[in-house]
């Protein structure tokens, strides 16, 4: 549900090239960063998850998503090769 939604309210364009939060992780301290997403967009995909399944904790919607975020900039990464 989350992947989908993420699609639906992004598009796969802007999730391949965006990040959740805009900062480098730790595995990449010295590239930059992707834009983050929209964080209002992303608090609403958080709450209706959280509204449909409440005993989800957020931590692991939010894994969902970033999972969401690398299999687009993987799927990007492929069709340009």
């Amino acid at each position: 549900m989350v992947k989908d939604l993420a699609v639906a309210v992004f598009g796969r364009g802007t999730l391949a090239t965006h990040g959740l939060s805009g900062r480098a992780g730790n595995a990449n301290k010295g590239t930059t960063a992707k834009p983050a997403l929209d964080q209002d967009k992303v608090m609403l995909i958080l709450d209706t998850v959280q509204k449909k399944f409440p005993d989800v904790p957020i931590k692991f919607i939010r894994a969902a998503l970033r999972e969401k975020l690398n299999d687009e900039h993987k799927l990007q990464a492929r069709k340009m090769e």
